[in-house]
């Protein structure tokens, strides 16, 4: 990925007959402390979500189910990722703008955040974040 905060990060798992094991830990797989967690379901075919970039606050996407692509941008260098198993985790840091597209039905998305929600830690305009990387 040429991407500035951001990187795909494999999770380890476990099969056997009586199905599949998926798991992620702090620090052995998951590069912050865990504050947070939310997940995405039903999104509507053709939804856009996102749109923003965070002050300080990190995350690991993990699809659970489905598919979904991020198109992320650091300012610099946009680029695509497509999550379609929940062995690959991406990994998101501050001042990194996304979009989520593409959702297939019963997508489901979990996603790990380093610190709690807070509104004034979004940047929901593309232009100021673009004059705060500059910077």
């Amino acid at each position: 990925m040429h991407i500035k905060n951001s990187r795909l990060i494999t999770l380890p798992s476990k099969a056997d007959p009586r199905g599949k094991l998926g798991f992620a830990e702090e620090k052995s797989h998951v590069p912050f402390p865990i504050r947070r967690v939310f997940w995405v379901t039903n999104v509507p075919l053709e939804s856009i979500r996102g749109g923003h970039a965070h002050k300080k606050n990190q995350q690991l996407h993990i699809c659970i189910s489905g598919s979904v692509t991020f198109s992320l941008d650091d300012g610099r260098h946009q680029e695509e990722v497509v999550l379609t198993s929940e062995s690959q985790a991406l990994y998101t840091g501050p001042m990194l703008w996304h979009w989520l597209k593409d959702f297939t039905p019963n997508t489901v998305l979990l996603v790990l955040n380093s610190i709690k929600y807070k509104e004034e830690e979004y940047i929901r305009e593309y232009v100021e974040f673009l004059k705060l990387v500059k910077n």
